[in-house]
C-alpha cells in the first residue's frame, strides 16, 4: 500500500494533499476551540460543572479548570461542584 502511495502520487499529488492537510489543521487553533466552547453554552448565564477534583493538577482538571475560566470571561456565573 505505501509503495503504490509513493509510487503513484505525483507531484501535484501531493502538493494538493498538502494544502488540505493544512486547511483542516487551520480548524484547530486555539482562537476556534474558545468560539466552539463558547457555542456549546450560547445563551447560558449559570453553568454548573461537575468533576471529581477542582484543582489544576494537569490532564483534565486542567482542562475543566479553563472551561470555567473561559466561561466567566464570557460573563457566565459558573459554579464547580
Amino acid at each position: 500500500m505505501i509503495r503504490d502511495i509513493t509510487e503513484n502520487f505525483s507531484a501535484a499529488d501531493w502538493k494538493r494533499q498538502s494544502l488540505t492537510v493544512r486547511d483542516i489543521a487551520a480548524k484547530y487553533s486555539e482562537d476556534h476551540w474558545v468560539s466552539e466552547v463558547l457555542s456549546v453554552f450560547a445563551g447560558r448565564k449559570r453553568v454548573l460543572l461537575v468533576t471529581d477534583y477542582i484543582a489544576p493538577i494537569g490532564g483534565i482538571e486542567t482542562h475543566v479548570m479553563t472551561i470555567a475560566q473561559l466561561l466567566r470571561d464570557a460573563g457566565c456565573s459558573v459554579e464547580m461542584f
